[in-house]
């Protein structure tokens, strides 16, 4: 019997378990001698996408998480409860945290990324990574104690992309709606002169109008070293006041991941070709935010990740059956980028053209809703 491993629930690996289900369901013969495996310590798959509208308030718990388990079942398969911290890709097995090796015939890997580990936190120090997502999520409503009690009065966000700002604009609504009556001074730090970086000057304009009407701070040009108790000191010696401090920096590669001999690139993520397979060893396959393209920079970004499921369920599937490789991926050359600003409004853009507003959420709720009813069970 071969044994398929998917290691990590991310949402390339959300994809392939859905093409596995439908396949059982078709009782596709090729499929009777596979063993399929996840491993992940989390029994439910939370969807990147609609984060900042959970922290918001707008999702709950269940309409942005999609059970692992009845998932993988559905697809003939079981979870292995652990965290894989290493492989052997000669030997063809990972090492589990609680001290195990599993062997596998395929594997693939979509375990996401770290945070750029540049910023330091002292002990004392309140700080909160938004990876990993699930601790992040988990934390949060700590946080909203905390101000509902009065111990949470300054809140700085460090990171100016994407994530970072809907994310603040994210907890402002939270807080406004949840602790009326409790202010919460927002701040956001941003390495560079202005935020979002990279997209264009529209966009630019209605997040910062955004932050303002949320009172918010933006300390420009400012790089966070290290988080201190009662704030964060930054390279030009400020000291940025804070009560706690949320952590949305750069992606850097796996964390705490041993693969030596594995096919990695210079910032550690692994090195794969266009049909998603580690360009070191053909039975091992990568996808979403841990993997990087020989040659090529894609974005750390869902949007990315989800496109790359339906190639590499293709090319699983194929090696399974011992045929030839057909898909590969190609990415966008212009991504739908939907930013959403804490109430239920947005700024949608692709390539140069961006438009803002409700309906712009209204937008991205379909997408989102649509997405997660793919691999409801």
């Amino acid at each position: 019997m071969k044994r398929l491993i998917l290691c990590g629930g991310g949402h390339s690996h959300l994809e392939v378990l859905r093409v596995m289900r439908e396949a059982r369901r078709a009782d596709a013969p090729s499929l009777a001698g596979v063993e399929l495996v996840l491993v992940d310590p989390e029994s439910q798959a939370l969807y990147s996408g609609m984060l900042p509208g959970h922290i918001a308030g707008h999702y709950a718990h269940d309409e942005v998480h999609i059970d692992l388990d009845r998932l993988v079942a559905a697809a003939g398969g079981g979870r292995v409860p652990w965290r894989a911290t290493g492989l052997d890709p000669t030997g063809r097995n990972i090492l589990l945290e609680n001290g195990t090796r599993l062997e596998f015939d395929l594997l693939s890997l979509d375990i996401g990324s770290a945070l750029d580990s540049s910023v330091e936190i002292l002990p004392g120090a309140r700080a909160l990574r938004v990876r990993p997502i699930g601790e992040f999520v988990r934390a949060w409503p700590g946080l909203l104690g905390q101000a509902a009690s009065g111990g949470l009065r300054r809140l700085l966000v460090v990171g100016a992309g994407a994530a970072g700002v809907e994310l603040l604009l994210a907890m402002h609504h939270a807080l406004r709606s949840a602790v009326p009556g409790q202010e919460v001074a927002l701040s956001l730090a941003c390495e560079t002169e202005a935020i979002l970086p990279g997209y264009p000057a529209r966009v630019r304009v209605h997040m910062q109008r955004a932050l303002r009407a949320a009172s918010a701070y933006v300390h420009s040009a400012s790089r966070v070293l290290r988080v201190e108790p009662g704030g964060a000191r930054t390279a030009a010696g400020a000291f940025i006041e804070a009560d706690a401090v949320i952590l949305a920096t750069g992606a850097a590669g796996p964390p705490a991941f041993d693969a030596p001999g594995l096919a990695r690139d210079e910032r550690g993520f692994f090195l794969i070709d266009e049909r998603l397979r580690s360009m070191s060893h053909d039975r091992i396959y990568a996808a979403g935010d841990c993997a990087s393209f020989a040659g090529e920079q894609v974005p750390k970004s869902g949007v990315y990740a989800v496109r790359q499921g339906p190639p590499l369920a293709r090319n699983l599937r194929a090696a399974i059956e011992g045929r030839q490789l057909s898909a590969r991926y190609q990415p966008q050359a212009r991504a739908l980028s939907l930013i959403s600003s804490g109430d239920r409004s947005a700024v949608a853009t692709r390539g140069g053209i961006s438009i803002a507003g409700p309906w712009a959420w209204r937008w991205k709720d379909w997408i989102d809703r649509r997405f997660m009813a793919r691999y409801r069970v």
